[in-house]
């Protein structure tokens, strides 16, 4: 019986711990909204970022090039590649 209630009080600590740090992130996250700005393209010659909000003072948006004298938005592929010779 002894045994039985020394592993119900490690169990509980454990979901009190769990629970802890859930309500801690829960209640320490800060989520910064995007404010949307009009649509704007930095760029040069013919690569450029389009910025289409801010996150505090972070520019928001997505990297563009041209092609035919339009903004088009480029889908990369995610990860890193070593370049060798």
């Amino acid at each position: 019986m002894k045994r039985i209630s020394s592993y119900l009080l490690i169990a509980g600590c454990v979901v009190a711990s769990f629970c802890i740090g859930a309500w801690h992130d829960a209640t320490y996250a800060q989520v910064v909204q995007v404010t949307p700005v009009p649509a704007r393209v930095f760029s040069g010659q013919d690569m450029g970022f389009k910025m289409t909000g801010r996150r505090g003072n972070v520019p928001v948006g997505v990297v563009v090039v041209r092609i035919d004298n339009e903004w088009v938005e480029v889908d990369a592929t995610t990860g890193a590649k070593l370049i060798t010779r």
